[in-house]
Formats: C-alpha cells, sequence, structure tokens
C-alpha cells in the first residue's frame, strides 16, 4: 500500500510538472509569435543553405530579439510598463509573469540568437552582430599588444566562439595565448583543459580555413608530442596508444604538406618511427623509407632556401637531427640496409634515383663491402655515367684493394664533376690512393690540386706533410740534408691551419713533432747556414723552405 501511494505522488508530481511546461511552453510561445511573427520557420537553420542575400535580414532580426532580451530584463526591473514597452505585447508579457514563465522566454529569445549567429558565422566575417565585433577585435588586438594575455583571452574567447572567419590571427594568435593558459596552469586538470581548447582551435582552424589544412596538422602533431608523448614513459601503455596515434598524425601531415612541411616536424616524425619501429608496430622497411623520405624533403628545402639563416634552422633543426637519430638507431646497421634495399634493387636495377639512395645511404654507414653495395654502383654507372658514380666506384675498389681501377675512377670522377668543393674531396681521396701505394710525387699532385679547388680545407696540406716526413731518409746524401725536409714539413702545416682553423690540432702535434727534428745550428754553421736563410729541399721535394734550428 505505501509502494502504490508513493508511486501515486511519484506519477502527480510528474503529470503536474509536464503541465507546468506546457503551460509555460504555451504562454511563451504566444508572446514570441505575436512579437516576432513567423520566426520559428525563419530560425530554423536544420539543412537550410546559406541565402547570402538574406543576411540583412537576419541582423535586422538578431539586433530585434537582442533588444527583446533587454526589454525583459528592464520589465523584471521594473524599468518598463505599458507605455514605454517596445515589441512586446504590455499585457501578454504580464500573463509570462504571472505563469512563472520569464526565465523561459529569457532562454528561448537567447537561443534565438544564437541559433542566427550560428547560421551566419562560417558564411560572414562579421557574423549576426556585426556592431559589437568591433569593440570584441579591438580590445582583443590591444590588450594582446600589450601583453595583457588574461584580457586578450576574454575577447579572443568571444572571437573565437561568434567569428570564426572574422582572420586568421585568432588562431595563430589564439593558440599562443591557449599555451600561455597551459604553462601557468597550476594543477593538471586545469592544464588538461587548455590543452583540450588547444586543439579545439586547430580544428576550427582548419574548418574555417581549409587550405591551411597541412600546415594546421602539423602542429597539432608537433603540440601533441609535447604534451603528451614527450619525457613520458614508453613502457605504459596508455602512452604507447598516444605514441601510436602521434605518429600517424606526424605521418598524414606530411602527406599533407608533401615538400611544404614544416622542417620541424621530420625530427619528431623520426624519433615515433624508431620507436614504433622498436615496438614491432612497423616494419624496419617501413622505418628506412620514412628516413628516406624525410631525409630527400628537407634536402629540397634546404637547397631551396635562400636566406641564410633559414638555410641555417633547416640544417641544424630538422637535418642534423634526423640523420642522428637515424645513424644512432639498429635501423641503419648494415644487414637492415641491404635487407631493405635488395628487393629494392632487384626489382627496378636501372633506376638511378633508386641506387643513389642506396649507395648514399649504405655509403655513409660504411658498408661498401657488402656485395649490394658493389652491384649498386656499377649499375649506377652504366645507367647513368657520373661524377658521383665514378666516385662510388673508385671508393668500392679501394676498398677490393684494386688500386689501378680506383684510381681510373677517381679521374674519371674528377673530370666530370663540376662542384669544386665535390671535385676537391675526389682529388684529396685520390691522393690518399697514391699516398698508399708510395707514389709521392703523384699524390702530391692530387693534394694540392685538392686544395687549389678548396682552399679553406686544410686536410690535403697536412697530408703533403706527411709525405714529406715519411721520405725524409731518402732525401739528401746526409742527416742534415734528411733533417732539413722537415722545414717543409712544417711550412705545410702552418699553411694547413692558418688555412683551416679544424685542423689546428693536428697540425700542432705534427709541427712539435717535426720542429724536434730540425737540424742543429751547430751543423747549419759548419754549411755556412743562417737562421731564416733560404734553402731548397732537394729530391722528389723540390721546394724552397727557410732555415730553423732544433735547439
Amino acid at each position: 500500500m505505501k509502494t502504490f501511494a508513493r508511486t501515486l505522488i511519484l506519477f502527480t508530481i510528474i503529470t503536474l510538472s509536464f503541465s507546468v511546461v506546457n503551460a509555460q511552453s504555451g504562454v511563451v510561445d504566444e508572446i514570441i509569435t505575436t512579437a516576432f511573427p513567423g520566426i520559428y520557420s525563419k530560425t530554423d537553420f536544420n539543412n537550410k543553405t546559406y541565402d547570402n542575400s538574406q543576411k540583412d535580414t537576419y541582423r535586422d532580426l538578431y539586433f530585434k530579439i537582442d533588444k527583446a532580451c533587454g526589454i525583459v530584463e528592464a520589465f523584471e526591473l521594473g524599468a518598463v510598463d505599458a507605455n514605454t514597452i517596445e515589441i512586446f505585447d504590455y499585457q501578454l508579457l504580464k500573463k509570462v509573469e504571472r505563469s512563472d514563465s520569464l526565465d523561459y522566454l529569457k532562454v528561448l529569445l537567447k537561443d534565438f540568437k544564437k541559433g542566427i549567429n550560428d547560421y551566419m558565422k562560417w558564411n560572414e566575417k562579421l557574423a549576426a552582430d556585426s556592431i559589437n565585433v568591433a569593440i570584441y577585435w579591438t580590445s582583443y588586438r590591444d590588450n594582446l599588444t600589450a601583453k595583457k594575455y588574461n584580457e586578450a583571452y576574454k575577447f579572443w574567447k568571444i572571437l573565437f566562439e561568434n567569428y570564426p572567419i572574422i582572420s586568421s590571427s585568432i588562431y595563430t594568435g589564439g593558440a599562443g595565448l591557449v599555451k600561455i593558459k597551459i604553462e601557468n596552469a597550476t594543477d593538471s586538470i586545469t592544464k588538461l583543459a587548455y590543452i583540450d581548447t588547444l586543439f579545439m582551435v586547430y580544428t576550427q582552424e582548419i574548418k574555417a580555413y581549409p587550405d591551411r589544412e597541412a600546415y594546421v596538422k602539423a602542429k597539432m602533431a608537433v603540440d601533441f608530442y609535447n604534451y603528451f608523448v614527450n619525457d613520458q614513459d614508453l613502457n605504459d601503455s596508455i602512452i604507447r596508444t598516444k605514441m601510436w596515434k602521434n605518429y600517424n598524425m606526424c605521418i598524414e601531415a606530411i602527406e599533407l604538406g608533401g615538400d611544404d612541411t614544416k622542417y620541424y616536424v621530420f625530427p619528431i616524425t623520426m624519433k615515433l618511427t624508431l620507436f614504433e619501429y622498436q615496438l614491432d608496430s612497423i616494419t624496419n622497411q617501413t622505418a628506412i623509407d620514412n628516413y628516406l623520405k624525410f631525409s630527400e624533403i628537407l634536402k629540397k628545402q634546404y637547397d631551396a632556401e635562400t636566406d641564410a639563416d633559414k638555410k641555417e634552422k633547416i640544417k641544424k633543426a630538422g637535418i642534423a637531427p634526423v640523420d642522428m637519430i637515424f645513424t644512432q638507431s639498429d635501423l641503419s646497421t648494415c644487414d637492415n640496409l641491404c635487407a631493405t634495399f635488395r628487393p629494392r634493387f632487384e626489382d627496378d636495377p636501372t633506376n638511378p634515383d633508386n641506387l643513389k639512395k642506396i649507395l648514399t645511404i649504405m655509403g655513409q654507414k660504411n658498408c661498401i663491402e657488402y656485395p649490394l653495395y658493389t652491384e649498386a654502383a656499377v649499375a649506377l654507372y652504366n645507367v647513368e655515367p657520373s661524377a658521383s658514380s665514378a666516385y662510388s666506384l673508385a671508393l668500392l675498389y679501394v676498398s677490393q684493394e684494386n688500386y689501378t681501377s680506383a684510381a681510373e675512377f677517381f679521374d674519371k670522377a674528377i673530370a666530370q664533376e663540376t662542384v669544386d668543393t665535390l671535385k676537391a674531396t675526389y682529388c684529396f681521396k685520390a691522393a690518399q690512393l697514391y699516398n698508399k701505394q708510395n707514389q709521392y710525387s703523384k699524390a702530391r699532385e692530387y693534394a694540392r690540386q685538392a686544395f687549389s679547388l678548396n682552399p679553406n680545407n686544410g686536410n690535403p696540406l697536412l697530408l703533403i706533410a706527411t709525405m714529406y716526413a715519411a721520405t725524409a731518409n731518402s732525401v739528401g746524401s746526409d742527416a742534415f740534408e734528411h733533417q732539413a725536409v722537415y722545414w717543409a714539413a712544417v711550412d705545410k702545416c702552418y699553411q694547413a691551419k692558418n688555412a683551416d682553423p679544424s685542423v689546428a690540432s693536428v697540425a700542432n702535434q705534427y709541427i712539435n713533432n717535426y720542429t724536434g727534428k730540425f737540424p742543429s745550428q751547430e751543423e747549419a754553421f759548419m754549411r755556412s747556414i743562417q737562421p731564416n736563410d733560404s734553402y731548397t729541399v732537394g729530391g722528389w721535394i723540390g721546394e724552397t723552405t727557410s732555415a730553423r734550428f732544433n735547439n
């Protein structure tokens, strides 16, 4: 019996509640349709295509509703009467009051306003409220300029929510304001809420400016990494899930952006590539393909950039970290590279781009002793005889101790190369080859050529110095003449470090060593040679130097 009574009471309460709601709805509908005839059809925007020709009509309606909201509030305060009221019928408004429906009326009017603005804001820069927007925009801009970020944020939020296409700066500037909020958050819940807001900004930016999708998705991927993946415990299953999501975000951003993808996206994507490879989420072939793709895009950007500072940023913050991540990982072992490149080579053995990639990467990792490198080098030279392919073959033959063929292909590389710094490298390698075979005159000839082509590299001069020192005992007919060779060797060391400070440390070591082998002043005196006298070293060296002594 008690259960039945409680059920009856509850049913009565629910019935009365519905009756009150229906009564409120009826009286409010009456005053709305009287003040705004046809408003329900005018503000039903479901599946309605925007009609630009009606924008003034919608704005008039918006401002009329806005004014009506103010009248209702004034009525509540007793500030209007039957003689001063506008828009509404005074008696009907009293009727709404008696039915305790004023709050419901205010909510409904605000919903109408929001509906009109939401309908217009994606098609009109100034949306529905084209009057107050100037106040919001000026307040946002001025506070942002004055670095009053909390005040700027308030007005930015109004613009973001109500004027999404007014200017792209509400997204660039807004993202910055939200990041300040994130940095200043004092607890994790608040911080996460602002991070969520940041990604809402990015999502809306893509909707407002679809042509910026690739750029925005790149920012999303980078920020997701910084806020959810970086410095986290990678053994945590939740972090691993986020990391996989982040990896796919980065890959999507790069696919959308292509060669225009910002350089700073690639190091993060390369880190994630390595993580996913280590977790067996992607194959080593996919991981290496990522590296090759990232490197190719970064090289294009670096080569195309004309601003020196921007070029340096691409190198230091893009190319260098991507290369470091790859080369320090087990992805870049010779076995892994061969496993990846072998099928690619066999499928298309005459593709020069493919062959160059194989030779470049395997050469960097010192995998030239592997048969695949030999096959690719020969194939490239046959398909596209060039300086680079000739050089690759020369290095290959050096590794196989086939010095005759190596010398032949070094000469071909030098003859075909048009870039002086590369030609200098080829000459220096040829000099090292001839030095290894004790063909010192030939080695010096190539070393001199290397230095003339790239006078900022002191290594060719140091090589000449070491050759002079190595042959000292075979130059001249006595001990004095043997020792005088070190004068010429030291000259080359000084010349090397003056031209190239990066070799100064090695050059100084040689100088200290060779100086100790100079002739003594007593021996020189017997030959009437004074300090700083001109002296010509004989033999194959044939250079004029100045006398110095070991005291």
